[in-house]
């Protein structure tokens, strides 16, 4: 049996009745082949209860049978009525009477918060309680790890854990995408047709679809290439995200028909590059990026309301929580430390303590840090943070991609009216003429970075201290150094040569 709390649709307040009913309607669901309506069955399920009203049945009995069975027939109906009894009843029937397995699996438990997650798991235990079921919970492993000597966790501690990895991500993707295959190969037209930019029509077979699908599915996920790393990343194991991605790339308009019948059934002689893909990415069907377009973030933005507004703010941020990610920070679990910590931390550098707490709340909504009472929408003073796959694939990959970095500069707040001007520019042209050069994208992008040297100094000095852009303890200097690689590659210059990452 399954019961979905992933559905939104479960009532903690009156938890036991609501978990009763699902069990209930999941049983009949999934074992359509046993009628719950039937005398027999009815009068199984309810054996231990008429057994115990037995004495009373025969006293009535002895003076009225009709009355005897008019009595019992409403007991009937008061237990079935009570979606408890009945549960309990069902489970005492499938395992007592019929010498079967009852398993019960309470799934989507780990995408709900801290709380929740807390309250069903000792939900759980008095329906394992009462039924007597094989009952499996999944729960989050930081809340697990978290509260495992805590009550109600501390229920199971053993000497030995057992832990059930779960499926690689990409093979997850592809199970899913073939079972998407199979649904269009069911429901498409014999033959499916598009033109290319030459003029050219490429018709697809409906039997070969499939491959089609399959062999430009593998050169995005599956080929050795950082793109496939950065969208997993960015998933952040959400397969319905990977999947949305994967539709996003091959009906985007910023990749063409030509690219992908070259890729999938020519010789690659026009490339799907990694420019190509981050492009869509951020911006998806839309002509610039934004933050709401894509899968993508700009991690150089900050808001106006801000009492002392810092390109650098989330950077810092970031750097801190991807750099501590194995020590264990307040709570005790690797990774994760109070937006408390992180707001004294942040002063520290020369930023303001309320500015810090809302570029916590906003990174957090756009899924680049994970709290640890699981949601997304709001982390008090007192709640903890990690950075999540996103947002350390964000800081370590792509700010060192001139296509990122140019890319966010159409929603980043610059206070330079100069910089402004020349970013403004070169977004009008972008527009009229549909894409710019690579040069000219990476003279864009060194007019942005001379700005945030200007502004790693002005930050540094407010805070008492110098700039020295070879910090390695500093987020601001190791973005600005993986801006220079970015540039110098263009050039193929090597002013900035590779250096050891101190976030790997």
């Amino acid at each position: 049996m399954w019961i979905d709390f992933g559905s939104g649709s479960f009532d903690l307040s009156n938890a036991q009745e609501w978990l009763a009913r699902e069990f209930i309607e999941s049983f009949q669901a999934e074992n359509p082949e046993l009628d719950l309506t039937k005398r027999e069955v009815l009068w199984g399920i309810f054996s231990k209860q008429i057994q115990r009203r037995k004495p009373i049945y025969d006293d009535v009995a002895v003076w009225d049978q009709t009355k005897a069975a008019i009595l019992r027939n409403e007991d009937l109906q008061k237990w079935q009525d009570d979606p408890i009894e009945y549960a309990i009843g069902l489970a005492n029937h499938i395992l007592g009477q019929r010498k079967e397995l009852l398993l019960v699996v309470m799934d989507n438990v780990d995408r709900l918060d801290l709380r929740s997650q807390l309250d069903i798991f000792q939900l759980s235990l008095w329906f394992m309680g009462q039924t007597k079921a094989f009952t499996i919970l999944q729960m989050r492993d930081e809340t697990y790890e978290r509260f495992k000597t805590r009550p109600p966790l501390d229920t199971f501690r053993a000497g030995i854990a057992f832990h059930i990895s779960p499926p690689r991500f990409i093979d997850v993707v592809r199970k899913r995408l073939d079972l998407s295959l199979e649904y269009l190969a069911e429901r498409s037209e014999n033959t499916q047709s598009y033109v290319l930019p030459s003029g050219f029509r490429i018709t697809v077979p409906t039997t070969e679809l499939g491959r089609f699908l399959q062999e430009l599915y593998v050169e995005l996920f599956e080929r050795r290439r950082n793109i496939a790393r950065i969208m997993e990343s960015l998933a952040g194991k959400d397969v319905r995200r990977a999947l949305d991605m994967f539709v996003s790339i091959i009906t985007s308009g910023h990749l063409g028909e030509d690219q992908i019948t070259s890729q999938v059934r020519g010789g690659g002689e026009i490339r799907i590059t990694e420019h190509n893909l981050l492009k869509i990415l951020m911006r998806t069907d839309y002509r610039l990026f934004s933050d709401r377009s894509g899968f993508i973030s700009n991690i150089f933005n900050f808001e106006n309301e801000w009492n002392r507004p810092s390109n650098f703010l989330v950077i810092e941020i970031l750097f801190f929580l991807a750099a501590s990610r194995k020590r264990a920070g307040q709570i005790g679990i690797e990774g994760y430390f109070t937006v408390q910590h992180i707001c004294e931390l942040m002063q520290k550098l020369g930023y303001d303590p309320e500015d810090t707490a809302a570029a916590v709340n906003l990174i957090l909504t756009r899924y680049l840090i994970d709290a640890d009472h699981m949601g997304n929408i709001f982390a008090k003073m007192s709640d903890s943070v990690k950075i999540s796959a996103s947002g350390y694939i964000h800081l370590r990959t792509l700010v060192e991609r001139i296509e990122y970095l140019y890319g966010i500069l159409a929603t980043t707040r610059v206070a330079d009216d100069r910089v402004l001007a020349i970013i403004a520019e070169a977004t009008q042209r972008e527009l009229r003429l549909g894409d710019l050069t690579a040069r000219a994208k990476v003279q864009v992008v060194e007019v942005f970075r001379d700005y945030l040297v200007k502004q790693a100094h002005a930050v540094a000095e407010a805070a008492g201290r110098k700039f020295d852009i070879n910090d390695v303890d500093s987020g601001s200097a190791y973005v600005l150094r993986a801006m220079d690689r970015a540039i110098g590659r263009f050039y193929r210059r090597d002013d900035h040569p590779a250096e050891l990452d101190p976030l790997d």
